[in-house]
């Protein structure tokens, strides 16, 4: 393995975590929306959202204090972690787990279908872009990976066979958005709960009894700071033992501005 380097200058790193609560918890379904700014889409992509169950924005101003105890949370918030990632990259963040059987409906620009598949999960492909001063621009495109037999190579006529390392999928790029985050800001993106078996209202809260808020805050510095690192690949950063102390017992940092 190769030895750790600064934090480069084409990296981008984010906080992931899940909010979760009971369907009909009135501050996922409305409260926190009052403090979220969905006018970074453009009016008809988020009429499409919206039909489609998905709500999305970025967090105005200071967190609110609920959203602070919240993400804070070892009850409503188990698992946050952090990403870090060269520029350019794609990932898929995990909205389900995989379900023996699943059922959706979308609304596409020509018109509305639905999908029935076994071993079914949700999903969303989050691509991340570094721009200047610690901004970054994520795009997310709805995915669900399938449990369809596929073969394990792909033919292409440059590169011949190829291995397949995603499963089966259906990926739905009519549906993709695009948020731009100035460092420490956050986007939420979470379903309509009132939009029975669309996608969102499925993959944000598929059980019927309980939805998830997926928080993402940029955490791309907006200058090199000391000791931060990350390995060549791009994958996962390494603090001295020093740095580590200082942020001990920091489950989700939140920033106030």
């Amino acid at each position: 393995m190769r030895s750790p380097q600064e934090f480069p200058a084409d990296a981008v790193a984010l906080y992931v975590a899940f909010i979760e609560r009971p369907a009909e918890d009135e501050y996922l379904n409305q409260e926190i929306w009052r403090s979220v700014d969905q006018l970074v889409l453009d009016f008809d992509r988020k009429a499409l959202l919206e039909e489609n169950g998905i709500r999305t924005g970025v967090l105005l101003g200071t967190p609110p204090v609920g959203f602070q105890t919240l993400l804070l949370s070892k009850r409503f918030c188990a698992n946050p972690e952090k990403r870090v990632a060269a520029t350019g990259r794609t990932q898929a963040l995990m909205l389900s787990p995989v379900l023996p059987h699943g059922e959706y409906t979308l609304t596409l620009p020509q018109g509305k279908e639905t999908f029935e598949f076994d071993r079914m999960r949700y999903c969303l492909d989050m691509k991340m872009e570094r721009l200047d001063q610690g901004r970054v621009k994520l795009t997310f495109t709805p995915k669900v990976e399938t449990g369809e037999t596929a073969l394990p190579f792909e033919i292409s006529p440059e590169e011949g066979f190829t291995v397949r390392v995603e499963r089966p999928h259906r990926l739905y790029p009519a549906l993709s958005w695009d948020v731009t985050l100035e460092t420490d800001e956050y986007v939420l993106i979470g379903g309509r709960m009132d939009r029975s078996g669309t996608f969102g209202q499925r993959s944000f809260g598929d059980d019927g009894d309980r939805q998830r808020l997926l928080v993402i805050r940029n955490a791309t510095p907006s200058r090199q700071l000391p000791g931060e690192v990350i390995s060549s690949e791009g994958e996962k950063t390494i603090a001295p033992l020093a740095v580590q102390a200082s942020t001990s017992g920091q489950r989700f940092r939140v920033f106030r501005r």
